[in-house]
């Protein structure tokens, strides 16, 4: 799934950051419109907000569906869970630590959790922030034999103190720089993060260092009183919301597809501040994941296509999908956010790009 959203997105930018590419092959908003609301009747989701940024700085936002029975029409300002988008404010969380000094990308992530923490190491290697942050470290994706309590809720009960318990007495099976995506080597970033800052928690050092100065009001761990929408099984009935606190570095915010167009926009053209430049760090490439066509920076993604590298993530939860992506070159970004398990954004590829392999972008 994951890789179908960053194609989409991928291909979408790409036709978006050419000017004169995108009036020829962008559809009209009313053309749009029609896809998205297909989208909607084929039951890829209950309900579907996609946020467009062009080159020029413009923004459009179309929707389609309900966002929620007892609720009405998905609108723009409606929230939505983004699952492992979250990852990304970890990496620029990472970024902004090492530009104040608290870490350094090398540092084994032992040296940022509580003394007498025991982490595995493998063939004399310890595991280092970069290798968390590129997925590399050989941690596996949720914690051996952890069974969810509440398998509609899975995270619930996942605690910062069950981060390091598993620690204790846990071996790789996989050396250290073997590609692995780990949500749980995620949230152990996130933790070590907070510990380097003295914050409280990873909710604290997310609003005080990034949602705070971008603004991002309608971006929280919180769910609001109102304007949020209800998540959906593929079977469209109703599901619970996701509450993540332990693993809140992989993954846990709740967003509105403009709020993450703002964010988008923050990593695009000249950094403006502190934190823009090391949104600007965190997105240049780190390892490479995918025969040249794929790399990794700080938690973000990026894949090659036509001479251009479009960076991007995708995320899902119960009840609901999301992906973001731009084009640094150009500056154009897309958001879209779905109220259905397992939407994946590959309408977009649909609507944003019909001629994918054309040349001359």
């Amino acid at each position: 799934m994951f890789r179908r959203i960053v194609s989409a997105a991928a291909a979408a930018c790409l036709v978006l950051s050419s000017p004169a590419m995108a009036q020829k092959q962008i559809p009209s908003d009313a053309e749009i419109q029609v896809l998205l609301d297909e989208a909607v009747s084929s039951g890829r989701t209950k309900g579907v907000a996609l946020g467009i940024l062009r080159p020029d700085g413009s923004r459009r936002v179309l929707t389609a569906g309900t966002a929620g029975d007892k609720i009405g029409p998905v609108a723009p300002e409606h929230v939505f869970e983004i699952g492992s988008i979250t990852k990304t404010f970890t990496g620029v969380l990472l970024a902004e630590a090492i530009r104040r000094g608290e870490v350094a990308l090398e540092d084994p992530v032992a040296k940022h959790l509580p003394a007498g923490t025991r982490v595995p190491t493998r063939g004399g290697k310890e595991i280092t922030l970069l290798d968390l942050a590129t997925h590399r470290s050989g941690l596996p994706r949720m914690p051996d034999e952890w069974t969810a309590p509440d398998p509609q809720n899975p995270y619930a009960s996942y605690q910062p103190e069950d981060i390091l318990q598993f620690l204790a007495t846990h071996e790789l099976a996989h050396d250290i720089g073997t590609q692995r995506y780990s949500n749980y080597g995620a949230g152990l970033l996130g933790l070590a993060l907070v510990r380097a800052a003295g914050a409280k928690d990873y909710k604290t050092l997310v609003k005080k260092r990034i949602l705070q100065p971008l603004k991002l009001r309608n971006t929280s761990f919180e769910r609001p009183e109102r304007g949020m929408s209800v998540g959906h099984a593929k079977n469209g009935e109703p599901v619970p919301y996701w509450n993540v606190d332990g693993l809140a570095g992989a993954g846990g915010l709740n967003s509105t597809v403009g709020d993450l167009l703002t964010y988008l926009d923050a990593h695009i053209g000249p950094a403006r501040s502190d934190l823009e430049r090391s949104m600007r760090a965190a997105q240049l490439p780190q390892r490479d994941i995918g025969k040249g066509v794929w790399k990794i920076g700080m938690l973000w993604q990026m894949r090659e296509r036509n001479g251009r590298w479009i960076v991007s993530h995708g995320g899902g939860t119960g009840g609901y999908g999301a992906f973001v992506a731009f084009d640094p070159q150009s500056g154009a970004a897309v958001a879209a956010l779905g109220n259905t398990d397992d939407f994946d954004g590959d309408f977009v590829l649909e609507v944003l790009a019909p001629r994918l392999s054309q040349e001359g972008e």
